[in-house]
């Protein structure tokens, strides 16, 4: 296992099946984690007192930065149940995660990695995390659970475009108040989510551009105006699977 140091410190690793990192090597992997998808998320989630639990759906688990990340965010902050799904079809990178070198702020969590490593999934306090060991697609289209929270976080649309596809962001099962985050500021990417009747939205938390994207309006960030973006760049093109 070939560690590589991202700019905050954190390791990531090369993928040589998708010729991508993990991870932004220049945000950092732990920052990249909280400031473009944990932070953004329950910040602009609507909670309510019907919202008794949280489900997530982490796609695709990877190293598991995000799933942990979400707990060491959260963890004595929010009592409400937490489910995570994430579905990876790498089975050996999940068994090897017991030898990754992840940051000292997931050091208390080694039960919960050794725990997905053997078991593929976990409890711990209010946190759930199930690894389903299939196909993105596969396991979506199966899944009858809905979801709060998406983390988009898959291989790039040029390495992996059936994670980006008009057809899958149609097949996502969302509760009525949903929101989705992304590293991806790519205009195919954004108009193939407002096609799908996202509101779109620049996230300001992260000190890099990335994107914010709602089921429901958002009253303190202005939505980007996708019919203008469209208008001044008629070439745009949402991605289809085929």
């Amino acid at each position: 296992m070939d560690f590589v140091k991202t700019n905050d410190g954190t390791n990531t690793l090369y993928s040589s099946e998708f010729n991508e990192h993990y991870h932004s090597i220049k945000d950092g992997a732990l920052n990249e984690s909280l400031n473009k998808h944990i932070i953004p998320a329950f910040k602009y989630l609507k909670q309510n007192n019907n919202n008794r639990e949280i489900n997530i759906l982490d796609i695709c688990f990877g190293l598991g930065y995000n799933s942990l990340a979400t707990i060491y965010y959260l963890e004595d902050k929010l009592n409400t149940k937490i489910n995570i799904y994430s579905p990876e079809f790498d089975l050996n990178l999940i068994k090897s995660l017991k030898n990754f070198e992840y940051p000292k702020e997931f050091e208390k969590y080694k039960n919960i990695i050794n725990n997905i490593s053997d078991n593929l999934k976990t409890t711990y306090k209010n946190f759930t995390i199930k690894v389903i060991n299939k196909d993105a697609r596969e396991f979506i289209n199966s899944c009858e659970v809905k979801f709060d929270i998406i983390y988009q976080d898959a291989f790039s649309s040029s390495k992996n475009p059936t994670l980006w596809s008009y057809e899958y962001f149609k097949s996502l099962k969302l509760k009525e108040s949903a929101i989705l985050t992304t590293y991806s500021i790519a205009t195919p990417i954004r108009l193939t989510l407002f096609n799908n009747n996202f509101h779109i939205y620049e996230n300001l938390i992260s000190t890099k551009k990335a994107t914010i994207a709602t089921t429901f309006k958002l009253d303190d960030l202005n939505e980007i105006d996708m019919n203008l973006k469209l208008k001044r760049n008629p070439n745009a093109k949402m991605l289809f699977d085929n």
